[in-house]
C-alpha cells in the first residue's frame, strides 16, 4: 500500500494519523507495522483509536517521495504523528502512549478559556 501522507489516512478529526514511512523488502518496517497494529487492535490499549497510513518512500508517484526518500533512507521505519515525525526505527510504546495521550488530552479541552467569574458593576 502506498498513500501520500496527507491523503493516505481517513479525513476524521477525531483521530490521530499516524503514519510509518516505508519501502519494499524492510523487515524493520515489517516489524514496526505488525506491533503498531498489535496495538491498534488490543482491547486493552486506551489509545487503539487512530487512524493509520503508510507512505512507501521509493514510489516516485507520490508527492513529495524525493523530500522524504531523501530524508528517511536510511532511517526507515518513520512514524508521524499528524505529520511530525515522532520515531524512527522501532516502536517505543510507552513514547507513542504518552504523545497519544497528549493529543486526547488536547482534542477534548475546551478551546475557550473564558473564566465564569461574575463581573463587578
Amino acid at each position: 500500500m502506498s498513500f501520500g501522507p496527507q491523503a493516505a489516512a481517513c479525513t476524521s478529526k477525531l483521530r490521530p494519523r499516524l503514519t510509518i514511512f516505508t519501502a519494499p523488502h524492510c523487515t524493520l518496517c515489517e516489524q514496526f507495522r505488525t506491533e503498531l497494529l498489535k496495538l491498534k487492535h488490543s482491547a486493552v490499549y486506551p489509545y487503539r483509536d487512530f487512524d493509520l497510513a503508510y507512505y512507501n518512500i521509493r514510489d516516485s508517484s507520490l508527492e513529495d517521495h524525493k523530500l522524504y526518500r531523501r530524508a528517511y533512507q536510511y532511517d526507515i521505519p518513520v512514524l508521524h504523528l499528524d505529520g511530525k515525525e515522532l520515531m524512527r526505527h522501532r516502536l517505543n510504546v510507552p513514547l507513542l502512549t504518552q504523545r497519544l495521550s497528549d493529543w486526547y488530552r488536547s482534542t477534548t479541552e475546551p478551546t475557550d478559556q473564558t473564566t465564569s467569574e461574575p463581573t463587578q458593576t
